[in-house]
């Protein structure tokens, strides 16, 4: 297998343009919809060597996160920073760069997986930064999921639908003939969104699909909840749900 940009854009839709490394070799520096606290984009390169795929941040990682002025290289957030990219298989070499290595026909799921692992070092930043997690940043994460539980179909953000009321509603996505809004669990942000599903419903015309992401990471007892609640009204799912069938989708 040779890699080329086909693929992602076939499966992931990402931006990809060949490159060449500081040694020669060919490379794919892939661009991801996906940023940092300060809106920098997340970028990294995959590599080919042999029967095996590197994938490498060439250091922008810890270069970004030095420059929003959070030390990566003091003891203590260095730990944190591997403790966070570990359970994902992915190391913190000690040039500042963050990689991983695996077989070729693992490709798609080495990409899958590592996307997954800065998106995790994303989160870290903000609270470092004393940022709250905005609902922005975890549909990010949804949307990274939902591309790979279903790498045909295309994400559209934030469409715009009209309810009953003639009001107009914003979702996160549009994906697969549903609707898609991310939340997180609390009695407002359920009570919020059921006004707008039925607003929304109640419209005359073609009746909506509507699914409803729910972020279960913090408080699974409140999602589950939540999700019965939201059930009654649109297809609901937990995001540890999400991500179990993205990653089944993405060994295959």
């Amino acid at each position: 297998m040779t890699l080329n940009c086909a693929w992602l854009r076939q499966n992931l839709a990402y931006d990809c343009r060949p490159v060449r490394t500081v040694n020669g070799e060919p490379a794919l520096e892939i661009g991801t919809p996906f940023s940092f606290a300060d809106g920098t984009a997340i970028v990294f390169y995959l590599v080919e060597q042999g029967s095996h795929a590197i994938i490498s941040d060439n250091g922008d990682t810890l270069t970004h996160l030095q420059s929003v002025g959070l030390d990566p290289f003091n003891r203590r957030r260095e730990t944190a920073i591997r403790n966070i990219l570990s359970p994902f298989g992915v190391a913190l070499e000690a040039s500042g760069e963050i990689r991983t290595l695996g077989p070729m026909g693992t490709s798609q799921h080495m990409v899958a997986t590592y996307i997954s692992s800065l998106l995790a070092l994303a989160n870290q930043e903000r609270s470092w930064l004393g940022i709250p997690e905005p609902v922005n940043n975890f549909a990010d994460e949804v949307e990274h999921y939902l591309r790979l539980w279903k790498p045909s179909e295309e994400a559209i953000r934030h469409p715009k639908v009209r309810g009953i009321s003639r009001h107009e509603y914003t979702f996160d996505f549009s994906f697969g003939g549903e609707l898609i809004d991310v939340v997180t669990p609390s009695h407002q942000a359920t009570g919020g969104l059921m006004r707008k599903l039925g607003d929304v419903l109640s419209a005359p015309g073609e009746r909506h699909r509507i699914r409803v992401v729910i972020d279960d990471r913090d408080d699974f007892e409140r999602a589950e909840t939540e999700k019965q609640i939201i059930g009654s009204m649109a297809s609901a799912m937990l995001f540890s749900s999400l991500t179990k069938v993205a990653n089944r989708q993405s060994v295959h």
